[in-house]
């Protein structure tokens, strides 16, 4: 039966250990915090073919770094509290609060007490068309890395760390601008 896929409960209670895991380890992302990518452990791939969905546990005192992207991402906070800057405006939040980076809107995140977010985006449809973009800021400048446009690794498991991506996903493909934006 091509084409079918099958119902996958992604719990909250296994994957937090995990992302708990990496945050003790020293795994944290600058922007992102310790977070892991869900998987559907048949294919590899995002949770839904044009959706992928992401769990961070970010340390008390966190204060991220800015990030910018194409895919617009909602967030639902599941345990903590904190806020998120989304070009300049402060959205504070706490347990079972949600909120929108829309697309291509620079945001950091900041933690208060140790949080956990859950987050689910347009990432994977964009990475299909090609489109996905996001911007790591270096000073003045900054590097825009164009979105993989090879597939994910097939039956690698239910989650990804971001230094578990394949490494050729970013292999040669960014571009240094001169830009303040």
């Amino acid at each position: 039966m091509t084409g079918v896929r099958p119902v996958i409960n992604y719990t909250y209670k296994r994957t937090r250990p995990i992302v708990q895991r990496m945050m003790q380890a020293g795994d944290i992302d600058k922007r992102h915090g310790a977070r892991v990518r869900y998987a559907n452990p048949v294919t590899g791939g995002p949770v839904l073919p044009t959706m992928g969905a992401w769990l961070a546990m970010l340390p008390k005192g966190f204060s991220g770094e800015p990030y910018r992207a194409t895919d617009a991402t909602v967030f639902v906070c599941a345990e903590g509290e904190g806020s998120t800057t989304v070009d300049g405006k402060v959205l504070e939040w706490g347990p079972q609060d949600v909120f929108v980076v829309p697309s291509w809107k620079r945001y950091s995140h900041q933690a208060s007490k140790q949080s956990v977010l859950f987050s689910i985006s347009d990432r994977p449809a964009q990475e299909s068309l090609g489109i996905r973009r996001d911007v790591v800021r270096e000073g003045k400048r900054h590097c825009v890395i164009p979105g993989p446009s090879v597939a994910r690794p097939r039956n690698a498991g239910h989650y990804f760390s971001s230094r578990q991506m394949p490494s050729d996903s970013w292999a040669g493909r960014s571009e240094i601008e001169n830009s303040t934006d």
